[in-house]
């Protein structure tokens, strides 16, 4: 649960039914968090807070972590992809994009949901685009051009 300008790690496994167990909680960030990520392994969590910082913590101790290059947590492979501000999505942002806050969302695909053993990348921006990138998406890498879209139909419940 993220709150303000921390996030509380609850254990669901814990405790009785339907009970929430406080096993961590992660401080620190400049301002409130806006998007977390979790490692597949559950071994890191990485945050964006409202001013654009990227913080990563290791779990379960929740003690702050290094994200760079050649970090253990760098190199985890992530179950989600909603941080907006990460090494992995660089590429993201818009030609003039002053603000952390020009690109509100992103989203990206399970590995082989795309093409198998690819991932993008979808994005929301202030500027009313979604936009559509491979995924890592690195500085340079021009979004893809879309030509047409359709609403996939769903059957009936």
């Amino acid at each position: 649960m993220a709150v303000g300008p921390a996030v509380y790690v609850y254990d669901t496994m814990k405790g009785q039914a339907n009970s929430y167990v406080q096993v961590e909680d992660c401080t620190g960030l400049a301002a409130d968090a806006v998007h977390l990520d979790w490692s597949l392994d559950g071994r890191f969590l990485r945050v964006n807070c409202a001013r654009g910082g990227l913080y990563g913590f290791t779990m379960p101790d929740g003690e702050p972590c290094e994200l760079g290059a050649g970090s253990a947590a760098a190199e985890a492979e992530w179950a989600t992809t909603t941080c907006t501000a990460n090494w992995d999505t660089q590429g993201i942002w818009p030609q003039g994009a002053a603000h952390f806050e020009d690109i509100n969302a992103v989203c990206r695909t399970r590995r082989g949901d795309w093409r198998e053993d690819e991932c993008v990348v979808i994005t929301v921006d202030d500027f009313g685009a979604v936009r559509l990138f491979a995924y890592p998406s690195d500085v340079g890498r021009a979004a893809f051009y879309v030509s047409a879209v359709a609403w996939r139909t769903l059957p009936p419940r």
